[in-house]
């Protein structure tokens, strides 16, 4: 199993924790025990801010702000992209990439760096997480409303006897 699969099985553990019945809960408690120093050994190499961080974001957001299609009442207009992120919905988008280059420049070595690291990252990503001696449930102990995404994510886990 390599460490990208550890990260789909804790994101699946994660989306069930609703929906779970007694032994469905009882498996991702003891599951998430088994891989919970894999994953926050990634979160660490993931969170770490890098240098220039700040300033990039501080700039790039003003440039969005600035190029933002505004509401009624003059403020930037977000839109909800999924699990919570909001993004600014850009007026002039051909003006966007033209503003961008020069800030994108300003801030060339944070943006090198963080090439680097997003490399580093997917290189671990791939790496082998080892052995791990996981608890199954079976089809029938799961909750009927799960959907194929769902399932896919703890396919690992999942017993048919």
């Amino acid at each position: 199993m390599k460490n990208k699969d550890v990260l789909k099985l804790w994101s699946g553990l994660n989306d069930l924790n609703n929906k779970a019945n007694t032994k469905l809960s009882y498996v991702i408690m003891r599951n998430r025990g088994k891989i919970k120093d894999i994953i926050e050994a990634l979160k660490n190499i993931e969170i770490k801010k890098l240098d220039g961080a700040a300033e990039f974001d501080k700039d790039r957001l003003e440039l969005c702000s600035e190029l933002a299609v505004r509401d009624a009442d003059g403020n930037p207009v977000k839109v909800n992209i999924g699990n919570g992120i909001k993004t600014f919905r850009i007026a002039n988008q051909n003006e966007f990439d033209k503003r961008i280059i020069p800030i994108c420049k300003k801030h060339s070595v944070y943006l090198d760096n963080l090439e680097k690291k997003q490399g580093e990252f997917n290189t671990l990503l791939e790496e082998d997480a080892g052995e791990i001696d996981f608890m199954k449930i079976k089809i029938d102990d799961l909750p009927t409303d799960l959907t194929a995404t769902q399932l896919e994510k703890i396919e690992v886990l999942l017993s048919e006897q």
